[in-house]
């Protein structure tokens, strides 16, 4: 199952990459280390295990996504650079992320 879900998130970020006509061929990594950057916080599981609304979840994910782009900034530049410039690349990032934790914090109910 653990390598279904990378080719998921590596589908995703090629769509990324295509839509935007950027070439990162390590999104899929930046990807991965923002989600085990929140993977550990308490809060955020709560909130996705705790309520029906994602939209709860979302809210505080999105915040603690912005509060975590400079220090993410240290290890890409080029990404960050081109997240800051074009907002919609960003919420693309940013969507990608967001889902995947939210995925694995609900399946860890089930």
């Amino acid at each position: 199952q653990g390598k279904e879900e990378k080719e998921t998130l590596k589908e995703l970020i090629e769509k990324i990459n295509e839509r935007f006509g950027t070439n990162f061929t390590n999104l899929d990594l930046v990807c991965e280390q923002f989600c085990r950057r929140f993977e550990t916080d308490e809060h955020l599981k709560h909130l996705a295990r705790e309520n029906d609304s994602k939209k709860i979840f979302e809210d505080r994910f999105n915040k603690k996504f912005e509060e975590a782009l400079p220090e993410e900034a240290e290890t890409n530049q080029d990404l960050f650079d081109t997240m800051m410039k074009n907002p919609e690349f960003m919420q693309e990032v940013r969507s990608v992320v967001m889902n995947e934790i939210y995925r694995k914090f609900r399946a860890a109910t089930a």
